[in-house]
């Protein structure tokens, strides 16, 4: 009687808790704090010289890649390559090192079309605004990210609190004049008002559902292509969300068609993003540092005018090689049966693997 008496107690208890604690809207990666960090060694003395020969690595200039960055994880999983990002920022002058660091209009115009195939996001939109705007707080909710900008500085945000209106906030450059650790859930009056974590601009980032993903591990690769391989092959049998997921040109059925249309997906996840045309240069004078920030550098001015945005053409050889891709004759057998011609158009897909 005791023990049953004991063990009544303890449920109670332990349904009690979970009613009373705050239901978080935020993502397992912003609650694992798993982050990128500014001074990490992998990337803290990168250096980039184009624009200005000092203050110019990402430890001291970075803050704008490493918001991304996190933004980015914090929205799928996905693990994005901040000195491929800061090269690639670098080269279109949406980056600049010792220079004025990120600039956001660049940057942003840009880094949808370079990068959200790979990354998988796009952009909702940019622009100067609150964090209690009722479009900030209505993405968060349903699953978005953000980047934000304060006073010479770049963080993210990956989830929000209604119960007692607190924002989760992504650091990757933690110094005391911000008082926030790596992850900190943030009071929106703490965002608001004057001071050095005042938002005054935010970039809003959603997910691109990542169709293909039969094996659910967040990842589209061979691996995905042979599981769906076999399935044509009528050699595995699927579940009805891998039919879903499948399903990769959402037509309603899964064949030959999705499998064509997942490599093709893959291939333009993998490929290396080309800008042919190259800004001139463009020595835009530092604002003032904060006092006891880690050399970060500032990012540019809020009045600062969006850049002409250059045309981005796929080189020769990349063109060439999604071209061959996508102008593939599609076979004319029936979709609801795999015919023998079918099977060895499988058969071949599976020796290129």
């Amino acid at each position: 009687m005791r023990f049953q008496k004991f063990m009544r107690v303890l449920l109670t208890c332990v349904i009690t808790i979970a009613c009373i604690m705050p239901k978080f809207s935020m993502t397992a990666n912003s609650a694992e704090g798993l982050l990128y960090y500014q001074f990490d060694d992998r990337w803290k003395n990168t250096k980039f010289t184009k624009y200005s020969k000092t203050a110019n690595t990402m430890s001291s200039s970075g803050c704008g890649i490493f918001s991304f960055c996190n933004a980015i994880y914090a929205l799928n999983g996905i693990r994005p390559d901040a000195v491929e990002v800061a090269a690639w920022g670098v080269q279109t002058g949406g980056y600049r090192p010792g220079a004025g660091g990120l600039y956001r209009y660049d940057f942003y115009e840009r880094v949808e079309s370079a990068y959200s195939q790979k990354y998988r996001f796009y952009l909702e939109n940019y622009c100067y605004g609150s964090v209690t705007d009722a479009r900030f707080i209505q993405h968060l909710q349903t699953g978005g990210v953000a980047v934000i900008h304060v006073a010479s500085h770049f963080m993210a945000i990956s989830g929000y609190n209604p119960e007692n209106n607190t924002y989760c906030v992504l650091e990757s450059a933690p110094v005391k004049s911000r008082g926030l650790e790596t992850t900190s859930w943030v009071p929106a009056q703490t965002l608001i008002t004057a001071g050095s974590t005042k938002v005054d601009w935010y970039a809003l980032l959603s997910n691109i559902p990542l169709l293909g993903d039969v094996n659910a591990d967040n990842q589209l690769n061979t691996k995905d292509v042979q599981i769906l391989q076999n399935y044509l092959l009528t050699n595995e049998t699927f579940t009805k969300k891998q039919f879903e997921e499948a399903d990769v040109n959402q037509d309603g059925e899964v064949n030959i068609y999705d499998l064509i249309a997942l490599k093709h997906v893959i291939q333009q996840m993998q490929l290396p993003v080309v800008i042919e045309d190259e800004p001139e240069e463009d020595i835009t004078e530092e604002t003032e540092v904060l006092e006891d920030a880690p050399a970060e550098a500032p990012t540019e001015e809020t009045t600062q005018e969006p850049a002409e945005e250059t045309t981005q053409e796929p080189t020769e050889e990349t063109t060439q090689e999604l071209t061959e891709e996508t102008t593939q004759e599609p076979i004319e057998e029936t979709t609801q049966e795999l015919t023998e011609e079918m099977t060895q158009t499988l058969t071949e897909t599976n020796e290129e693997l």
